[in-house]
């Protein structure tokens, strides 16, 4: 019996190397270690966990605490609420659909619509020129009129744009945020709690497409929404229950999910304020898709592993490659940075030679960041359970990380990122 178990244990540490990778401390910089402790010490902000990956090595550590009641670290069990990190897990999902030939990216999303789903698409306009006498002036006053060209087949909205955020479609569903001061006060709250897929799909049919899909970058948390649930529905499923099934569990991350069982429950830490003060966590039912999922840094660096082609299946690294490759140009610098976007995730310029890889998020208490540098096999995770910006300390740390591994290997100097 005992060598049973012992041949079990031995198995099963096998098959764990590949998809978690060595685990080390040495890898995390002093510098590193400073800017999250001085994170935690700004009076507003609680915990921090970063999740640090230097090529098959990775560690996890954590700063600051996790609530005023509760005076301890988090670590890399502990569960955050990641935000907008959700989509590149939904696109990520997107393109392992498409590998198993359930659809081609450019498809038309209304063609997989449940019955009696109608997703608006783009009409192509005819515009006439006509004048009329201006009774105020001698001139006359031209006037232009624009219809609908009946002549042209509308533009639909496909699989690849609204993973792109290309759709056209608006970022918050129909009457959400409409007054800045409601929304300071909504934001707080919990605002997506009772927007079900229902209310999602009875939606659709009242936006207007103003631009052709695939054209314009315009974030839209109703575009990955729409994404995540019509594939959830083509297999007969939840999102939350598709995502585990084909990302979560064969990755094994334990400590991800969008609704948590009574044992994760027990790891998710207080979330806070931009002002330091506990506030209620959020909970989704339509929106679940474009953000949420809640994880833990050790689930991420696992997550990010996968998405450096460091671990895990190779169908896998495949398709999460493909989220990777920019579509479109970033209508802003962000962080002064020139952007592009890709199928939820952005490359951003690091520097003049290196090209970085991310995607953040944010929920009312928490913020989060993970990217990574494909050409020095580097990467960060970044949680706090505090409503304030994380994305530039995960750039700068990105930087530590690029230039001390170019520093130790100068070949990858001609490696010129992803």
């Amino acid at each position: 019996m005992l060598k049973i178990k012992l041949k079990l244990i031995f198995f099963i540490g096998i098959v764990l190397i590949p998809v978690i990778g060595i685990f080390s401390q040495d890898i995390f910089l002093p510098e590193i270690n400073k800017k999250a402790e001085e994170y935690v010490s700004q009076k507003n902000n609680k915990g921090l966990v970063i999740g640090i990956v230097n090529g098959k090595v990775s560690a996890v550590q954590g700063f600051g605490i996790k609530s005023d009641l509760k005076k301890e670290k988090p670590d890399q069990n502990t569960i955050f609420e990641i935000g907008s990190v959700t989509n590149v897990f939904t696109t990520g999902l997107m393109l392992l659909e498409s590998y198993e030939g359930k659809f081609s990216l450019g498809e038309r999303i209304q063609k997989y619509a449940p019955p009696g789903v109608q997703v608006p698409a783009y009409q192509q306009m005819v515009c006439t020129e006509y004048f009329v006498p201006d009774l105020m002036d001698s001139d006359n006053m031209r006037v232009v009129s624009c219809q609908p060209d009946p002549t042209v087949p509308d533009i639909c909205i496909g699989f690849c744009d609204l993973a792109s955020h290309s759709s056209g479609l608006p970022s918050e569903p129909r009457g959400f945020f409409r007054k800045k001061f409601f929304k300071k006060i909504f934001y707080k709250k919990d605002p997506y709690k009772n927007y079900t897929k229902r209310d999602l799909y009875n939606d659709l049919p009242k936006y207007t497409i103003n631009c052709p899909p695939g054209v314009h970058f315009s974030y839209s948390n109703v575009g990955m929404a729409l994404l995540g649930n019509v594939m959830a529905d083509m297999n007969g499923t939840s999102y939350g229950e598709l995502l585990r099934t084909t990302i979560l569990r064969p990755l094994e991350m334990e400590n991800t999910a969008v609704g948590l069982s009574r044992t994760q429950l027990r790891f998710l830490v207080q979330g806070h304020n931009q002002k330091g003060n506990a506030i209620g966590h959020w909970s989704f039912k339509g929106m679940a898709p474009a953000g949420g999922l809640k994880a833990s840094a050790g689930d991420l660096v696992k997550f990010l592993q996968v998405n450096m082609g460091l671990a895990g299946e190779q169908i896998i690294i495949d398709a999460f490659a493909q989220t990777h490759e920019p579509q479109l140009d970033h209508p802003t610098f962000i962080l002064n940075k020139k952007t592009y976007t890709g199928y939820g995730w952005f490359t951003s310029d690091l520097n003049q030679n290196t090209k970085a890889v991310w995607a953040s998020g944010s929920t009312g208490g928490f913020r989060s960041f993970i990217g990574f540098v494909k050409s020095s096999n580097v990467g960060v995770v970044i949680l706090s359970n505090a409503a304030n910006d994380v994305e530039e300390m995960g750039f700068e740390m990105l930087e530590l990380l690029n230039d001390k591994a170019v520093n130790e290997q100068p070949d990858l100097l001609g490696g010129g990122g992803e």
